[in-house]
């Protein structure tokens, strides 16, 4: 049995001596600009509960106050003149309080500029939190295209490096596999009202909002 192994493992060698392969596993990602995209702000809750007068925390009167603050944020919104939406869960209730209210708005943007102008206007308010909501890219962005032609250079100049260590010659691409990615992302942001929910797949580049695609891809190069 061991002999055979042996042969085996020599033909296998004799053949790639002649014309082989290396396999090169590259990730890359590449920036969307977003056309279009929403800042939700909303009444925070652990300004107003009171836990002496409801196990849960909201009483009546904690609805009356957030709902005269959520109204004061609208007059100051529309002041502005800010295209704003409702985020209000509140008619999902059948019977009372059941974790969260969801008070407040989304405020319509279609630059980061914008936003960074709402961000500073918003900080003299302290009963409000903010997050970037949803976010549109442009549908018809080749970004796929640009992604493979720099995951492609990207991996020539690390097959070419390893041939050149290995003493061969770098053949043609003869297969390719995408593999699984991991849309989580780091924010590194010190404005407090740009708070962000984990899993998105966008990023911040000095001030610049971008939606990230990624892709990881292994390539077959062809060598002798």
């Amino acid at each position: 049995m061991r002999k055979i192994v042996c042969l085996a493992f020599l033909l296998t060698n004799l053949g790639f001596g002649q014309t082989g392969f290396i396999e090169i596993e590259v990730k890359d990602s590449i920036h969307l600009k977003p056309i279009n995209f929403e800042y939700e702000i909303k009444i925070s809750q652990d300004r107003f509960v009171n836990y002496t007068e409801s196990a849960h925390g909201i009483t009546d009167s904690t609805k009356t106050k957030m709902r005269e603050k959520l109204a004061e944020l609208k007059s100051f919104l529309e002041s502005k003149n800010y295209k704003i939406r409702p985020l209000n869960n509140e008619k999902y209730q059948i019977h009372d309080y059941v974790g969260f209210w969801n008070l407040g708005y989304a405020v319509d943007l279609s630059e980061s500029k914008e936003l960074e102008t709402l961000t500073s206007e918003l900080k003299k308010f302290d009963f409000i939190t903010g997050n970037v909501g949803q976010i549109t890219f442009d549908e018809n962005d080749s970004w796929e295209e640009r992604l493979f032609e720099k995951l492609i250079a990207k991996a020539k100049l690390k097959a070419k490096m390893v041939c050149q260590l290995t003493d061969q010659k770098l053949g043609k691409i003869i297969e390719l596999k995408e593999g699984k990615t991991n849309n989580d992302f780091e924010l590194n942001i010190k404005d407090i009202y740009l708070m962000v929910a984990t899993g998105g797949d966008w990023t911040v580049e000095k001030n610049m909002i971008f939606g990230n695609r990624w892709k990881i891809v292994s390539f077959k190069f062809e060598t002798k």
